[in-house]
């Protein structure tokens, strides 16, 4: 007897075996897009009047302020001390009321070949960070990377990224 699992993927269903946790993660492939530490105003994200509905995920991380991202179904208010995520695909308005110091990264994380790694593991969207030390460590060691394309700072960015990943997957239900 094999079960057979149905996912939709942009809307097309895709099929796969049941399988241990282990070849779930075997097969998580990430990718970093894009990162930054930015001042934001009351002008971030086009003052909250734009729709964002990326390919790629987004981790955010505020050192400093407060802001706020509406999602279809919740308002998530961005504070520091938490780790938010936003998957991919997500449709997202952004507002910022006064300023923010904010960490981002645009990336992805999908297993199968392209299942959101989010999505399919129903990870939480925002975690609280008690060791707001460490956390700061890994984005300050990953923005200093962000400048280099050896191969060691390229594995070394993935490892951090997965990281920041672990905290939404220790957060899971």
């Amino acid at each position: 007897f094999i079960q057979i699992i149905t996912f939709l993927h942009h809307n097309q269903p895709r099929y796969y075996t049941a399988m241990p946790f282990s070849h779930h993660l075997s097969s998580l492939a990430t990718e970093l897009r894009d990162l930054a530490e930015i001042d934001c105003t009351s002008a971030w994200a086009n003052y909250g009047k734009s729709v964002h509905r990326d390919p790629y995920g987004r981790i955010y991380w505020l050192r400093t302020g407060a802001a706020e991202v509406r999602l279809p179904d919740q308002v998530m208010p961005l504070r520091p001390g938490h780790l938010y995520a936003i998957p991919a695909y997500t449709s997202s308005t952004y507002f910022c009321p006064n300023f923010m110091r904010l960490c981002y990264i645009h990336f992805t994380a999908e297993v199968f070949g392209g299942l959101d790694a989010f999505h399919h593991f129903q990870w939480p969207l925002d975690v609280t960070c008690k060791d707001r030390d460490t956390i700061d460590h890994i984005w300050n060691r990953i923005l200093e990377l962000s400048g280099s394309s050896s191969l060691a700072s390229q594995l070394e960015q993935d490892g951090l990224l997965r990281l920041l990943l672990a905290r939404f997957a220790q957060a899971a239900p």
